[in-house]
């Protein structure tokens, strides 16, 4: 079932790469902090953490949007004895949207993450999300993003959700 996802996703993006090849492509850096929450039976709701990554995008003359980005995420996770797990992911996520003006574009996103939890306990899943995105002035943009994933531990299945405001450099 993963290999299918993963075989799915590189589908996608090279499909999306290859959307990239003919006109210019904005490429960007990006910080972010986010708001996490999971189903976890010994973590606690509503953990901040924060993201960096980077990201491509393209416009084209229909006003569609398509893009890639990847990410590293790290949240404090507080479980429920009062301890902290330190919860490392990196995900990769195409996206498709609309870019309805020159500053501005929503967007929906698919992507696959890999998560360690510490304790030798890690996870993989897919998960989708929505976004938008305004650009500030040519070279500074910001977003805000909810994403859902559903993650497979050697234990349990683990359903989490963050949202995330994020700040982009674009080059």
């Amino acid at each position: 079932m993963i290999k299918k996802g993963i075989l799915a996703l590189t589908a996608v993006a090279l499909i999306s790469s290859s959307a990239f090849a003919a006109d210019k492509i904005e490429k960007n850096v990006f910080v972010g902090v986010s708001d996490y929450s999971t189903n976890a039976t010994n973590l606690k709701d509503n953990n901040i953490g924060i993201s960096i990554g980077l990201g491509m995008t393209k416009v084209k003359d229909n006003n569609l949007y398509c893009g890639i980005s990847t990410d590293f995420s790290y949240a404090s996770v507080e479980n429920k004895i009062g301890s902290n797990v330190n919860q490392k992911s990196i995900s990769i996520e195409p996206r498709f949207g609309y870019h309805w003006n020159e500053k501005s574009n929503v967007y929906g996103l698919v992507g696959l993450r890999y998560s360690d939890f510490g304790s030798n306990v890690n996870g993989y899943g897919s998960g989708f999300g929505v976004g938008i995105n305004y650009k500030i002035d040519k070279n500074i943009s910001a977003a805000l993003e909810s994403k859902k994933y559903f993650m497979n531990t050697s234990g349990e299945s683990i359903d989490s959700t963050t949202t995330l405001v994020k700040i982009a450099y674009n080059f």
